[in-house]
């Protein structure tokens, strides 16, 4: 979950705070599958767990602004964890 929380910190770099854009939903992703490309998932494992984490983040943090604020929340979270 570290990676969540590495990719959201980026993700406000890209994004504003109403909402999430395209672009922070594409950094959001593409950091998630280079990390998890870097910890030996094949292509299609890292793109469904990237799929998976991105849907549900958006979903409970309707802006970057409310996941940076709830970072501890979303790296213990066990339906994000759970995507597969």
């Amino acid at each position: 979950m570290k990676t969540i929380l590495g990719i959201l910190v980026a993700g406000v770099l890209f994004s504003s705070c109403s909402g999430w854009d395209g672009e922070s939903k594409e950094q959001f992703h593409s950091s998630c599958m280079e990390s998890l490309l870097s910890s030996g998932k094949t292509e299609a494992e890292a793109k469904s767990i990237c799929d998976c984490r991105l849907e549900k983040t958006v979903k409970k943090y309707p802006s970057v602004e409310k996941a940076l604020e709830n970072m501890d929340k979303i790296a213990t979270d066990p339906e994000i964890a759970a995507c597969k």
